[in-house]
């Protein structure tokens, strides 16, 4: 089994993203993570799901998800061509004139020491 990721563009209304979770709960997807952000169109809405699944598992989603009402699009991405970050949002707090750094045993691409200041803010 591996992850794939499907986007589904919907209808925006207030059963749209209850009837694409309950159709992953009701046929047992394994759904990593469900997002819902608005999209270029204010009647539209993207929801995009990440699934864990074989190939013959996945193409059934993809299908039973088309059936849906609300669901105008939908399409599976190729792992090749789409890209996959996770965001954290933390707080951190030091004296004045510290230097707050990344810690852990890897550090992350793109992270940089930072100084503080009574105004600073995490990049």
């Amino acid at each position: 089994m591996s992850r794939h990721i499907v986007t589904c563009l919907v209808r925006n209304g207030p059963l749209a993203f209850v009837r694409v979770a309950g159709l992953c709960a009701h046929r047992r997807y394994t759904a990593e993570s469900i997002v819902a952000i608005p999209s270029e169109d204010p009647q539209v809405s993207r929801i995009t799901l990440v699934i864990e699944a074989d190939q013959q598992r996945i193409a059934n989603a993809v299908k039973q998800l088309d059936k849906l009402v609300d669901v105008l699009r939908v399409d599976l991405l190729s792992p090749v061509s789409s890209v996959a970050c996770e965001m954290l949002l933390a707080r951190v707090s030091s004296a004045v004139g510290e230097v707050v750094a990344h810690t852990g045993p890897v550090p992350l691409p793109g992270s940089q020491k930072l100084r503080s200041r009574a105004t600073s803010l995490i990049r």
